[in-house]
């Protein structure tokens, strides 16, 4: 389980996310983004949203608005996951990583 600043998100054994909570900080979920959240291998949480990894190591994110849906281009080969701040952080299997949302650094 996780939890942003006031919403909670639960992985489950069967790899499925419940999420509940205030609805702009990902507490209800998003149409779009729950439609693909099965088969999840991991999820984190920042300040005002969660995202997750998904059974073919790509990322997705719901919650306030500016992280909302799928990443196009999908961010791919997702081996680790972390939260913190209002970002998200993605290493990849070659060590490389990704921001979400994107932020220079």
């Amino acid at each position: 389980m996780v939890a942003t600043n006031s919403a909670f998100a639960a992985l489950l054994a069967d790899g499925s996310v419940v999420c509940w909570g205030h609805p702009n900080h990902g507490g209800a979920g998003d149409s779009v983004v729950t439609t693909e959240l099965h088969s999840v291998r991991h999820i984190a949480a920042c300040w005002n949203a969660f995202a997750a990894i998904l059974e073919d190591y790509t990322f997705i994110c719901w919650g306030n608005a500016m992280f909302d849906g799928i990443p196009r281009p999908r961010v791919k080969d997702v081996q680790q996951l972390h939260g913190g701040g209002q970002c998200f952080v993605c290493v990849h299997g070659n060590s490389t990583v990704t921001l979400w949302p994107p932020v220079p650094i």
